[in-house]
């Protein structure tokens, strides 16, 4: 890619990309100042033929019998693989800073994703089912139906999040318009695309972009708020309040706000393995909200051996530009990274925390990868409450319960005040078989968390984990194995 780029990505409905009526705005990167994304600037001529598109669709939508609906998933997921070129690929991270090894896991996990949503095998279960539909004695139940229209609105999360929602909508035969981030459209377009080559029909997925900058672009959100059933947003509670506030009262909101992920270590695991999930949950650096940034590790020996095994980690990833296959560290926002600094520094002068590896700020958007530790005491501090960029911090507990106990005040203590997701290492080869024992379900069915990752990294499983605290005790009660592979 040379080194002054503008990549032009169209809306996409009628089954077919399609230019707006009026102009299109430019997003820039804020790592790659010659690199330019050219968006179309929809006005309400492009939502009205979008609308109108989606509404002719409905029928044939909710029609197709769901074993072609799984066809259709599969079919897409083919198209989708061979689909990615490496511009594709180069302008995400040119736009996210991620590096492009990252992103290229990333875009294969989509087809995987895309796969297995169609043929109803996941490797992890939730206590509610998915973002979009769920198990039950009854069988599969679409929590998307396929009466009227659904919204979704994307932040820049993972590559993946939009082919888990698109398909979602395929397998409930329902109609959809995604407005995805302006940071990364480009996957909703290709996963629109193959869907619809796979045999979806046209006007079934849809993909508009606005510049939302603009003091108009209220009125845009709040016309296909008004105009759709089903609302589905992913990022801050209150963004996705202040979007959903002009919902009509029949309609259904599917809110999944940010959350902060924690690990939990128990005694006797494999800790070679558990450092190198540990380490690829803090360092898989995107805007995601699911990457592991905090682990409480029970025993003294255990955290003894882990600080050893992921400083090594540390100390040998490779930090450069983004778009070396070699870099394992890319960019982040110079804000954040000017704010980790700051609490660095504050660190050092009240000793409220202990720098595990020497901190070293490479550039204004570049660290190295930063390894803390906290106090068990001192679950509000801000390395245990903040998700931060290609940072993991380290906190020693005594037993399954005291790590229990700090990962909810520290819940209590985080910005949005929810976990929404716990990574569980054990000895056990499932989750029912720890569970088993009478002490780590009681502490366990105490835990404030969304969902359980057992032995696994809560990102792997980040496009389609729901963003939102829950009771377990009734799931708990039953337990189920969420993570094991077939």
């Amino acid at each position: 890619m040379s080194a002054a780029t503008r990549i032009l990505t169209p809306n996409f409905y009628k089954g077919s990309p399609q230019e707006a009526m009026e102009t299109t705005f430019a997003v820039q990167s804020q790592y790659y100042p010659d690199h330019n994304l050219d968006l179309p600037n929809s006005n309400m001529l492009d939502f009205g033929m979008c609308l109108a598109s989606a509404k002719e669709s409905r029928g044939k939508c909710s029609s197709i019998p769901a074993t072609e609906r799984g066809m259709i998933c599969q079919r897409a997921a083919d198209l989708l693989a061979n689909a990615w070129t490496q511009q594709d690929l180069d302008n995400i991270v040119m736009l996210q800073g991620t590096p492009i090894r990252s992103v290229r896991t990333q875009a294969a996990y989509a087809t995987t994703l895309m796969r297995a949503i169609g043929v109803g095998t996941l490797d992890c279960y939730l206590p509610e089912g998915n973002i979009l539909y769920r198990d039950s004695q009854d069988g599969r139940v679409a929590l998307l139906p396929n009466e009227g229209i659904a919204a979704a609105f994307l932040p820049p999360n993972h590559v993946a999040e939009a082919a888990s929602i698109l398909a979602n909508a395929v397998m409930a035969g329902a109609t959809i318009i995604i407005k995805p981030s302006q940071h990364e459209p480009r996957t909703a377009i290709m996963t629109a695309e193959a869907l619809t080559k796979a045999g979806y029909p046209s006007g079934g997925i849809n993909v508009l972009h606005w510049d939302t900058s603009r003091p108009e672009s209220a009125s845009y959100t709040a016309n296909i708020i008004r105009k759709t059933n089903r609302h589905i947003y992913m990022g801050e509670a209150e963004s996705a309040a202040s979007i959903l506030a002009g919902a009509a009262p029949t309609s259904r909101s599917i809110i999944f706000s940010t959350g902060r992920s924690k690990a939990i270590v128990d005694q006797g695991c494999d800790l070679e393995k558990v450092a190198e999930r540990l380490a690829y949950g803090a360092l898989h650096w995107t805007n995601t909200c699911v990457a592991t940034k905090t682990a409480i590790i029970v025993g003294e020996r255990d955290y003894n051996t882990l600080c050893e095994l992921l400083s090594r980690r540390f100390n040998d990833a490779n930090v450069g530009d983004p778009l070396d296959e070699n870099t394992e560290i890319g960019y982040a926002p110079t804000l954040i990274l000017d704010q980790i600094e700051s609490l660095v520094n504050a660190s050092r002068q009240f000793d409220n925390a202990e720098i595990l590896l020497p901190y070293e700020r490479i550039s204004a958007h570049q660290m190295r990868p930063l390894l803390m530790s906290v106090n068990i005491n001192d679950p509000e501090s801000p390395f245990a409450t903040q998700e931060m960029p290609y940072t993991l911090t380290l906190v020693k507990a005594d037993s399954i319960d005291e790590a229990v106990g700090f990962v909810n005040s520290a819940a209590k203590h985080a910005p949005e005040q929810r976990v929404m997701a716990v990574s569980i290492y054990t000895p056990a080869k499932s989750l029912g078989e720890y569970l088993s024992r009478d002490v780590n379900c009681d502490a366990i069915t105490r835990l404030r968390a969304a969902t359980i990752c057992h032995n696994r990294p809560s990102i792997d499983f980040s496009p389609y984990l729901p963003h939102e605290a829950k009771d377990l005790v009734a799931f708990l009660s039953n337990p189920t194995n969420m993570t094991e592979g077939r």
